[in-house]
């Protein structure tokens, strides 16, 4: 149920700038606003009847902005408002990568450790390096993002917080994960990563493992 509930919430972040888009064109800023709002309340409620306690914080986080912002377009008869959406969440994301850089595990690190049994202090710092990076994208992302909601076409908006933002997360994932698998040969037995050890491996073919991890590179 979680799980459900966890990709809900992320198809919707994801179709947030096209329900915008198609609701306003075809009911208005009161009825397309409303109803944005019934559906954060209805999600939300959902995940905190599934949820502990503890967890209320980060679960309210989201539809709390969804709220905040669509009222404050409501109230002020201004849809550019429900366009704040992506920026904040660009925020909030900005926020969170670099509070990690001030504990032990940085945010990529997490993420890595989630397919890495342990990592070395060159790799930490690798993922380090690449969670400052993973900040100035969000910062440009959300900047890009605010400046498009307030000065280009409403269309433009669509297109790059519904579509190609999400083309370039998927690009700076891709390339840490690619470099660190060059940079410190090691390549498990999931088939992804045995392919990958195909083509990025720096050992002769014939003294590879079966997938195995190479050495460090010094």
């Amino acid at each position: 149920m979680r799980l459900l509930l966890g990709i809900l919430g992320g198809v919707f972040v994801v179709a947030y700038p096209f329900a915008v888009y198609f609701g306003l064109a075809r009911w208005g800023l009161q009825t397309a606003g409303r109803l944005l709002i019934a559906l954060a309340v209805a999600g939300a409620v959902l995940r905190l009847l599934s949820s502990k306690k503890t967890a209320w914080g980060p679960i309210l986080r989201g539809p709390a902005m969804v709220v905040a912002l669509v009222l404050s377009s409501l109230w002020l008869n201004d849809p550019r408002l429900m366009l704040a959406l992506p920026t904040a969440i660009n925020a909030v994301l900005l926020v969170s990568f670099g509070r990690s850089l001030r504990g032990p595990t940085s945010m990529i690190e997490r993420f890595a450790l989630m397919v890495e049994p342990k990592l070395n202090s060159a790799q930490m710092a690798h993922c380090r390096s690449f969670t400052v990076a993973w900040m100035a994208f969000f910062a440009a992302n959300g900047s890009l993002a605010g400046a498009l909601a307030i000065w280009a076409p409403f269309q433009w908006w669509v297109v790059y917080t519904g579509a190609i933002s999400y083309g370039l997360m998927g690009v700076m994932f891709a390339v840490e994960y690619l470099l660190r698998k060059y940079r410190f040969q090691q390549f498990s037995d999931l088939p992804h990563d045995r392919l990958l050890a195909v083509f990025l491996s720096r050992q002769p073919l014939a003294s590879r493992g079966n997938g195995s991890a190479a050495s460090e590179p010094k």
